[in-house]
């Protein structure tokens, strides 16, 4: 999950409070990346069906909705609506304190070593090694490149051109309007950019004016 200290830097217009892009760090698009690949049944949870923009919400209620007749027999709505994700540590290191994992010789696996197996009833005390990816595995992008981010989440590499082309198109006759802010990043605004995104196509103006009406 995003860094407790990580910070963003706006480009904000100061007329309308919008958010242009903001200049980020390979850590945030690397979490972007990582959002992105979060199974969509973990995604579209979030919001109701009503809030959520494109066809997500129109999908969520579809499962919903679907009788359980044309479901496999060892399939349920919640099943498929509430889907869960591997617990993959290499995309949040250290995100889930534990100290070890323990078996009871069966395929069950806990983290708690008092837990009993609920089919034989041993308790999971055998310990285990967890294996962590190695740490280049759990980039993305390049940590050399500094990166745009629109309002909308689209990532470019940062670049002057691109930023005059951007400010151009916005209709920016003036550069005094502009004005950059740092925006402290944390795990907070991390779940709250997750839920924007399923919301709204201005996610980053939308996030910056929640955090100053705050």
């Amino acid at each position: 999950m995003a860094s407790s200290n990580m910070i963003l830097k706006l480009l904000v217009d100061k007329r309308v409070q919008k958010v242009l892009y903001a200049e980020a760090s390979k850590e945030f698009v690397d979490l972007l990346f990582h959002i992105f690949a979060l199974p969509l049944g973990t995604l579209i949870k979030f919001p109701s069906s009503k809030q959520m923009v494109g066809c997500l919400g129109k999908l969520k209620e579809s499962i919903e909705t679907l009788n359980q007749t044309h479901l496999q027999p060892d399939h349920d709505k919640p099943s498929a609506s509430k889907a869960k994700t591997l617990f993959m540590c290499s995309y949040a290191p250290g995100s889930i304190p534990f100290d070890g994992y323990g078996f009871c010789g069966l395929r069950h696996v806990s983290d708690h070593q008092d837990a009993r197996c609920l089919q034989c009833g041993r308790l999971m005390n055998v310990p285990m090694t967890f294996v962590r990816w190695p740490s280049n595995e759990e980039a993305v992008v390049k940590e050399t490149v500094t990166y745009m981010v629109m309002d909308d989440l689209v990532i470019k590499p940062m670049s002057t051109i691109t930023s005059i082309t951007l400010i151009n198109n916005y209709g920016v006759k003036d550069l005094s309007q502009l004005e950059e802010i740092a925006l402290p990043f944390g795990k907070d605004e991390a779940f709250e950019l997750l839920k924007l995104s399923l919301m709204t196509d201005q996610v980053l103006t939308t996030l910056f004016r929640h955090i100053k009406e705050a």
